[in-house]
Formats: structure tokens, C-alpha cells, sequence
């Protein structure tokens, strides 16, 4: 999906900051440009937010797999997080 604004930008590389100014600034503009409601926006702008989720647990997956290489006995301890797939919708949030 196309991001207006985003252009050559990687969300991963955003901070959760960038990530929420961006939001409120494309929302707005989304909701000029095209003559959007606000909530229609919103849902736009959906796609956005699974990206920056999907590389925010990249990060998290990367930084635990680090300490069970560094930290054997205490990679043991860690526990194996069982991740929601991104492309699955929430039921309780859409009814």
C-alpha cells in the first residue's frame, strides 16, 4: 500500500514518536486530499500501523534471540512469546 509522505522512508527505522506525529499528520492529510471522513482516514492508515508492528517485533524477536546467544543459561529462562498474526483480525474489535 502507498503511504503518502512516506517515501523512502522505513518505518522500522521510525521511533514510536515519528510513528505518531506521521499518523496525525496523514490523517489529516488524507482527510483534505481525498475528501475523507476521519474515520475512513483512519482505516487508511491502518496499514501503516501493521507495518510499525511488524518491525517493532522484528526488533523484539532480534534483541531476545541476542540474549539467549550471549546468556545460554538465561536464553533457557526466556520465554518463547506466541506472536498474533498481523493479518488476523480481532473479532472482538470489529463487532
Amino acid at each position: 500500500m502507498y503511504y503518502p509522505g512516506l517515501e523512502g522512508e522505513k518505518v522500522s527505522e521510525m521511533s514510536e514518536e515519528d510513528i505518531l506525529d506521521r499518523i496525525s499528520e496523514l490523517n489529516i492529510r488524507l482527510s483534505i486530499a481525498y475528501n475523507m471522513s476521519s474515520s475512513d482516514a483512519v482505516f487508511q492508515l491502518q496499514g501503516l500501523l501493521d507495518h510499525y508492528n511488524e518491525a517493532l517485533r522484528e526488533k523484539v524477536e532480534a534483541e531476545m534471540q541476542k540474549i539467549i546467544d550471549e546468556d545460554p543459561k538465561l536464553g533457557r529462562k526466556v520465554i518463547n512469546i506466541d506472536w498474533p498474526d498481523p493479518n488476523e483480525k480481532d473479532d472482538k474489535k470489529h463487532k
